[in-house]
Parts: C-alpha cells; structure tokens; sequence
C-alpha cells in the first residue's frame, strides 16, 4: 500500500509512513527506490498512536493532511 499511494501521489506530495518493525519498510525499500518514489516517504520506525499524538500537538502540522491512511497497531482500532 506505501509503493502505491507513493506512485499515485505528484511528484511532490509526502508520505509519513510508520512501522514498528524497520525491517519490513528496508525489504520494500529497493523497490520503492527503483520505482522512483523514495523521495516521498519521511519512515518513522515505533509504534502508531506516539507519532499521530504528537503530530497532534505540533500546530504546524494541523491542516497539511489531504489523506490518511492507517493500516498500523490494529490492536487499538476501536
């Protein structure tokens, strides 16, 4: 899903795109690379919910979002 919303974005648009595992994201990595979208994805290794609390509380962030999609820490989906 991060290699496709990444081909659909322009040229300019910005992936924050978080994994617990670090290894999952460096296997994917190449392709990502080849496909020429590596310039679009800022990879945060942790859990899910730390990062989208303090994105809250970062003011500048506020409203710089046209899409999100959560596919992380399925534990806490309720």
């Amino acid at each position: 899903s991060l290699l496709s919303t990444a081909l659909a974005l322009p040229d300019d648009g910005k992936i924050i795109a978080m994994d617990t595992d670090r290894a999952t994201y460096e296997i994917g990595r190449p392709i990502i690379e080849k496909a020429g979208v590596a310039h679009k994805i800022d990879f945060r290794e942790g859990p899910a919910l730390p990062f989208l609390d303090e994105m809250i509380k970062t003011v500048g962030m506020h409203g710089s979002f046209d899409f999100a999609f959560v596919d992380a820490d399925k534990g806490n989906y309720l």
